[in-house]
């Protein structure tokens, strides 16, 4: 999955960011013992950005499930109204065969 995070107005894109990477594009630190409450902000705001595209794939899916579930209910109302069709003609057959 491509990840993208946007600090300082640029966007910087990975397949999958490892610590070293994601310290490189988002710490401004000298060391990798220390980070600027900047460096801390920015972590945060990628965590914030990443869930909220994580609820927005999630709520896509739902809509989706939903629409599939709809269109499988109408599909069950058809058959179970077209058993009971053929239920009752069968039930009309055979009452006409045995009362001729």
């Amino acid at each position: 999955m491509k990840r993208e995070l946007q600090v300082t107005g640029q966007i910087h894109s990975s397949h999958r960011p490892d610590g070293a990477g994601f310290r490189r594009r988002v710490c401004s630190c000298e060391d990798d013992k220390h980070i600027t409450t900047i460096d801390a902000d920015g972590v945060a705001l990628a965590a914030i950005q990443g869930l909220n595209q994580k609820f927005d794939e999630k709520d896509a899916m739902i809509d989706a499930q939903q629409i599939q579930i709809g269109n499988q209910q109408t599909q069950i109302d058809d058959l179970r109204e077209r058993l009971s069709r053929l239920e009752r003609l069968i039930t009309s057959m055979t009452n006409s065969e045995r009362h001729p």
